[in-house]
């Protein structure tokens, strides 16, 4: 069966990055995967492992040796990646920060052992996170960067797809994880489920692991909500991205088997299950609670102070839920439950206003899109809410109208203007500006105006693009500015 999936001939595969003598390999392979998520545009720092590792490390301070101290240098370590990624000087900072924030992680994953031996040593060594940060080997850095170099096509080839409208879903959770403690994927793209595996040294065993793995993940989605229909494990030292489909790991139509399937997954976990096993019919009568708008508010309430994140999501976005429970959701550590507050057209505009700050995307764009936060008062005037910068209302009490925004202003491209965007959500698509879009083109075809443009785009694209920029990448900078143009437009 080894033969029949490939395995020998991936076992067999060369090295082609090898781990640098005494970089650590697990924490380069933890740090290469939110490096990687970080490339795809799919890492969300607070609501991330790492973040919860930050969180929990003050229950530990006790178990750990100069747990105080070591705990503040972790912490503030936290806080300059943090600093790094909202505003990257180079790549090197993008991968120091990866670095940084896969000691979190480990905290997360292994607990106060994490801080133990040359870790812990490390944090006695110095005095604030900032020169932790700086004692980083430049070896570790470098592994990240050959990794990254090495494994460019791949990296781009899902960035493409993505570009293109393929389903992308970083760290996708599986409704059925608790039944073994928790467990969550590295990302999806399309269909295909992937893990990262940063191994040096491969086995058959070792592979058949891995897809035992990947398949019991497929197992855990016990609703099918993800719709996985093959699997991938990424080898970056090697070089490689095996594919399997279900139906050939199944030996059959995965939509006629996984039922069966998932079933005797969950009664195999039965005897060992961390958490209490909620069934799959019963788990869906909580999803359809949790989306009705006749549902009770104590009902919602206790859906909502439960730990299912999805059922939050889904509390937080009906239209139902008492306003105390939106405010309560309004403050979740999750992402994706703030999402589901974002999209609630009940939702009061001063947390609508709040969540344009947000560190999420996800939550900023589910705000600005949020048909609730447009709606006329009495007297006629509409409420905003911000795509980039806090904007203090017009002296009219209105909304100011999308053909005067403030540009860039001159001579200052690192600064936007007091007023950067603002966008109204009131007024007939028909009459997007479309003067901006043909400005971007002309700018591309005509000549390279550089920052000096005039157009008013949003921080990160500014951000994003210089990179690019500094990297001569025309055809990247034209598409992220495209991308964000597009957005507005369609926002507006």
């Amino acid at each position: 069966m080894a033969a029949t999936l490939g395995l020998p001939e991936l076992s067999d595969r060369d090295l082609l990055i090898p781990v640098p003598r005494g970089v650590d390999a697990a924490r380069s392979g933890t740090a290469f995967d939110i490096r990687t998520r970080l490339a795809l545009d799919g890492f969300d720092l607070q609501d991330s492992a790492s973040a919860a590792g930050i969180t929990e490390l003050p229950r530990f301070i006790d178990e750990i040796e100069n747990g105080l101290h070591r705990a503040r240098i972790l912490t503030e370590a936290f806080q300059v990646a943090e600093q790094l990624l909202s505003a990257p000087s180079d790549e090197a900072d993008l991968d120091r920060a990866s670095i940084l924030l896969a000691h979190c992680e480990q905290f997360y994953r292994a607990g106060p052992e994490a801080l133990s031996g040359s870790v812990g040593a490390s944090c006695d060594a110095v005095d604030d996170g900032l020169s932790f940060a700086a004692s980083i080997d430049p070896l570790a850095i470098a592994d990240i960067r050959s990794l990254l170099v090495a494994n460019a096509s791949q990296i781009n080839a899902w960035r493409d797809r993505i570009a293109d409208g393929d389903r992308f879903e970083p760290n996708p959770g599986f409704s059925g994880a608790m039944l073994l403690g928790g467990a969550d994927g590295d990302w999806l793209v399309g269909d295909t489920l992937i893990d990262c595996k940063v191994y040096a040294e491969l086995s058959i065993p070792k592979l058949r692991g891995f897809l035992r793995q990947l398949l019991g993940y497929v197992m855990l989605d016990l609703e099918d909500e993800l719709a996985v229909r093959s699997v991938g494990i990424w080898l970056p030292r090697q070089g490689l991205m095996p594919i399997w489909s279900l139906e050939r790991l199944l030996d059959g139509d995965p939509d006629e088997l996984l039922p069966t399937l998932r079933e005797g997954f969950v009664n195999a976990t039965k005897r060992n299950q961390i958490a209490v096993h909620v069934p799959v019919s019963e788990r869906r009568k909580l999803q359809l609670l949790a989306d009705n708008r006749n549902t009770p508010h104590a009902m919602l309430l206790a859906l909502a102070l439960g730990d299912d994140t999805d059922l939050r999501f889904r509390v937080g976005r009906n239209p139902a839920t008492p306003e105390d429970t939106l405010r309560t959701l309004a403050a979740d550590r999750y992402a994706r439950v703030r999402e589901g507050v974002a999209m609630n057209p009940a939702t009061p505009n001063e947390i609508l206003s709040a969540f344009a700050q947000d560190t999420s995307l996800m939550v900023r764009r589910a705000a600005a899109a949020n048909a609730g936060a447009w709606r006329q008062e009495a007297t006629g005037s509409a409420h905003s809410i911000e795509t980039s910068s806090p904007v203090p209302p017009a002296a009219t009490g209105t909304v100011a109208n999308t053909h005067d925004l403030v540009a860039v202003q001159p001579g200052n491209p690192g600064a936007l203007a007091p007023h950067a965007v603002q966008i109204r959500q009131d007024r007939d698509p028909a009459d997007a500006n479309l003067g901006l879009l043909e400005q971007l083109v002309h700018l591309f075809i005509g000549n390279r105006l550089g920052w000096n443009a005039g157009l008013p785009l949003p921080q990160a694209s500014r951000v994003w693009a210089a990179i690019a920029d500094r990297r001569n990448d025309l055809p990247g900078l034209l598409r992220v500015w495209l991308t964000r143009l597009v957005w507005g437009i369609q926002a507006a």
